[in-house]
C-alpha cells in the first residue's frame, strides 16, 4: 500500500511514523513545505513541494507519480486541497492529522464548536475525517469524525537492562525550546534546589535562533535560563544542551533516570514517550496531550498543570525513591510494548481511513 504523508516540515517525531508503515511492508512518501537544519533525514528524504505551484494540474502529476491509496495531511495552506482532491479523484482515501484532543467535555458548547470545525474543512476541501495521538484526560466524549491512535515508539536497544542511579544521585532531563517560558526548565532546577538533595539535571532543547516557530521566542526567558545554567552552584551538576543532534537523542535518554515535562499548555508532546522508551520514570503535566497515556503510578507521574508545589512533591517522591523509578521505568517500557507497537499504530490508521492492513511485513520485522 503507497502511504503519503504531506505536512509543512518533517519533524523528529514522523520518523517512527515511517519506520511504522514500512515496517508493515507499506511504501512512504514524505512531501513537506520547507526543510528545516534540525530534522533528521536519515530515514526517509523528503520531496520538497512549492505551494505556489500547487495547482490542480500540478497535483494531478503529483498523485499520478505517488499513487497514494492513502494520504495524510497535516498542513492547512489551502494549496493543499488541491492534493486532496487529486487524491480522492484517484481513489485514495485521505485523513486529517492533527493534534487536538480526542475527548472533549460533553455539551452544546462543545459539540458546537467540533461541527464548526467540520464545516469548515468541508467548504475548504480538507479531509473530514481526523486522526490524533492527543488525549489530554481519560474522561470526555469522543469527537466527531475523530479516531485516536496510539503514537508509535519502539523501547530503544539496551532500555531494559539499564541501570537507575547508578552513583546514588539521580539523573533527571528536562527537554524543551529553550527560548519558550511556557517550557518551565526553570521549575526542575528550582524544585531539586529546594529538595536539598545530590542530583545530575541535563536540560535540552533548540536554541535562540532555532527556525522552529522562530515567532513564539522569548529573548528574556532564553538569556534567564543560560545564565542560570551558567552561574549554577548548589546541591547538585545542570547541563545544557542547546540543538542537540536529534539522532542522539536516545543516548541522553538511556543515560537518565526521571524525565520531567513541566510544560503549560502543551497539545501533544512526544517527550514522555521518548524517555518510556528508554525506560525512564515519567513525571509529566496533567494536561499534555500524551497525559492520557499514562496511569499515574503504573508508568508514571501526572501533577497539576500550573501547580508548583504539587510537581515538587511529585518530583521528591521519585529522587528519594530509585526502587520506584525502577518500577515506573520498567512498566513504561511495558506500556509501549503492549500500546504503541508499530502494528498497533498502523491498524489503528488504516481502520481510521477504511483500509484493511493486509500487506505482510517484510522479513525480520514484527
Amino acid at each position: 500500500m503507497n502511504i503519503v504523508i504531506a505536512v509543512t516540515r518533517f519533524h523528529s517525531n514522523l520518523t517512527s511514523w515511517v519506520k511504522a508503515f514500512q515496517s508493515r511492508g507499506h511504501r512512504v512518501a514524505v512531501l513537506v513545505v520547507e526543510y528545516g537544519p534540525s530534522e533528521d533525514h536519515s530515514v526517509i528524504t523528503p520531496e520538497r513541494m512549492d505551494l505556489k505551484k500547487l495547482d490542480g494540474e500540478a497535483a494531478g502529476r503529483l498523485v499520478a507519480r505517488l499513487q497514494p491509496d492513502l494520504l495524510i495531511l497535516r498542513h492547512k495552506d489551502k494549496a493543499m486541497r488541491h492534493l486532496v482532491a487529486a487524491s480522492r479523484r484517484s481513489g485514495a482515501k485521505t485523513l486529517f492529522y492533527e493534534q487536538l484532543e480526542y475527548l472533549r467535555p460533553a455539551g452544546l458548547g462543545s459539540a458546537w464548536h467540533d461541527l464548526g470545525r467540520l464545516q469548515r474543512r468541508w467548504v475548504r476541501g480538507y479531509p473530514l475525517r481526523s486522526i490524533t495521538p492527543s488525549m489530554r484526560s481519560r474522561e470526555g466524549v469522543p469527537r466527531f469524525m475523530a479516531r485516536f491512535f496510539h503514537f508509535p515508539m519502539q523501547p530503544y536497544p539496551g532500555a531494559s537492562e539499564r541501570p537507575y542511579c547508578p552513583d546514588g544521585r539521580p539523573r533527571v532531563i528536562c527537554i524543551g525550546k529553550l527560548a519558550r517560558p511556557k517550557k518551565r526548565h526553570l521549575w526542575a532546577v528550582r524544585a531539586l534546589e529546594e529538595l536539598g538533595r545530590p542530583y545530575q539535571l541535563t536540560i535540552v532543547g533548540s536554541g535562540f535562533d532555532s527556525d522552529i516557530y522562530p515567532d513564539k521566542r522569548d529573548r528574556a526567558y532564553y538569556d534567564e535560563l543560560r545564565a542560570t545554567v551558567r552561574n549554577h552552584s548548589g546541591h547538585g551538576q545542570v547541563t545544557l544542551h542547546e540543538d542537540f543532534p536529534p539522532a542522539k537523542m536516545a543516548d541522553l535518554y538511556l543515560e537518565s533516570d526521571i524525565l520531567v515535562l513541566p510544560s503549560a499548555k502543551e497539545n501533544f508532546g512526544v517527550t514522555p514517550l521518548e524517555a518510556m522508551a528508554a525506560g525512564c520514570a515519567v513525571l509529566s503535566t496533567d494536561n499534555n496531550g500524551s497525559a492520557g497515556y499514562i496511569e499515574p503510578g503504573h508508568d508514571g507521574l501526572l501533577f497539576r498543570n500550573g501547580d508548583y508545589d504539587d510537581f515538587k512533591a511529585k518530583l521528591a517522591s521519585l529522587v528519594s525513591e530509585p526502587d520506584r523509578v525502577a518500577a515506573l521505568g520498567g512498566q513504561g517500557l511495558r506500556t509501549l510494548e503492549e500500546k504503541h507497537n508499530y502494528r498497533a499504530f498502523v491498524s489503528e490508521i488504516l481502520a481510521s481511513a477504511g483500509l484493511p492492513d493486509s500487506a505482510p511485513p517484510p522479513p525480520g520485522h514484527a
